[in-house]
């Protein structure tokens, strides 16, 4: 059984902001003068203390890969950066066993005025290794990292993306036992990225440990077995790649839901009222109520119903519509011809919405119930349900699907050459 290589035991870590009021020019020179000396404006000093991380405790043991995931400003650079003994806690402790070789910020470690091979060997340095070592590994570092035309370049005239490969580069090649990587791997081409992140399967199988903070869910997702959710500097949850980021999707939908909804107004009702929707469920094939789903996903949608008396021949009808307020889609029950011959009391009723192609985005959902002859509404909720279709990564190819298209729908199409002329 693996070992324990990394414990966090109740870790908190504590910052002090300091709101400096400068109301207008009288107040500048004062301000400048309390920096050279005793004096101070400390009535207008306002301290302000905040916990970007709060009482998390966890471990990852060896062989394992544990993805970090959460809002900007949830505190998953502060876990890699006490990882990286760059900072210390608050409170709690921190036990690592092992070298670390941390990947947090573009050219950490690094010197602008240095070449690209001067600082393989001062990155290496730092990392504990010797000359020699750092020149046995040199042709590998310098071969993944594909800069051998601007090795002897200093390193300030760099982009983001070429201080991105050759940081990764080293990194991945001093043989950490840990290794910490941040979203900087985002700056770099898509070729980069899937040879990155096979390199870091590498290092997960050969019992070493990685923890991988990334606002890329489909990359977590195809390489960490384990994920954990942070929010505000708490851990939301911890468990199983798959259930956290589901959980985490769920949230965030909720939260942009309700913002939409303030900004929009709220769901409308109106009709005779004999029969009333009750409730109103969105989910998957497999009936688990969420509002996120991947393109051609099965969208659920059921209606429970109360019916005050006997109403025959009841037409219930959904739309769906764009976050822009565009209708997408209106169906029902009597132009499918499968309207019930009459409701009484409580149900349910159930529509599927097969292979849906909506594009990624926010929907709304109107529910009704109408007459038989579809002129008066029973009942009609604009707004009742909401759902989001998500961005889906073809692990495969390392883009995503329908990388390209645009609109509101995807229309299965085909193409074929009819003529070509040839010289």
């Amino acid at each position: 059984m693996n070992r324990v290589a990394v414990r966090f035991e109740n870790v908190s870590k504590r910052y002090t902001l300091h709101h400096q009021r400068i109301q207008g020019l009288r107040d500048v020179l004062p301000y400048y003068l309390s920096r050279f000396t005793k004096n101070s404006i400390a009535q207008k000093t306002r301290n302000e203390e905040f916990f970007a991380l709060k009482d998390a405790s966890f471990e990852i043991k060896r062989g394992e890969a544990l993805g970090v995931i959460g809002p900007n400003g949830a505190g998953k650079t502060t876990i890699l950066k006490l990882l990286a003994g760059i900072i210390e806690p608050t409170q709690g402790r921190v036990v690592v066993e092992g070298k670390v070789a941390a990947l947090i910020e573009i050219g950490a470690g690094f010197h602008g005025d240095l070449t690209g091979r001067e600082n393989i060997y001062l990155y290496g340095s730092i990392m504990g290794l010797r000359k020699r070592d750092i020149e046995e590994k040199f042709d590998s570092i310098l071969a993944f990292s594909e800069l051998e035309p601007f090795i002897d370049t200093p390193i300030k005239h760099y982009s983001s993306g070429m201080y991105a490969r050759l940081g990764f580069s080293v990194a991945a090649h001093v043989n950490p036992d840990i290794i910490l990587v941040d979203e900087v791997l985002a700056v770099g081409d898509m070729h980069f990225q899937r040879k990155c992140h096979q390199k870091m399967e590498e290092i997960r199988q050969s019992n070493r440990v990685i923890v991988f903070v990334s606002h890329s869910l489909p990359a977590v997702e195809s390489l960490c077995s384990r994920a954990l959710w942070l929010d505000h500097g708490i851990i939301r949850e911890l468990d199983s790649t798959k259930k956290v980021i589901a959980a985490y999707i769920n949230e965030t939908n909720r939260r942009q839901m309700e913002q939409t909804a303030s900004r929009d107004g709220n769901s409308e009702r109106k009709g005779s009222g004999e029969v009333r929707i009750t409730k109103v469920q969105i989910t998957g094939a497999d009936s688990i109520e969420r509002n996120g789903f991947f393109l051609g996903e099965d969208i659920v949608i059921r209606m429970q119903y109360s019916a005050s008396k006997r109403i025959f021949a009841p037409s219930f009808g959904i739309s769906v519509w764009s976050d822009e307020g565009l209708r997408i889609c209106t169906i029902n029950t009597k132009a499918e011809n499968v309207s019930p011959e009459f409701v009484e009391g409580v149900g349910t009723i159930c529509c599927t919405l097969k292979n849906p192609r909506f594009l990624p985005r926010l929907y709304f959902v109107r529910v009704a119930i109408d007459d038989a002859q579809g002129k008066m509404p029973y009942d009609l909720w604009d707004k009742a349900g909401k759902f989001r279709i998500e961005v889906q990564q073809d692990a495969a190819k390392g883009n995503t699907i329908l990388d390209g298209s645009w609109g509101i729908v995807h229309v299965p199409n085909t193409w074929h050459l009819e003529n070509k002329d040839t010289p």
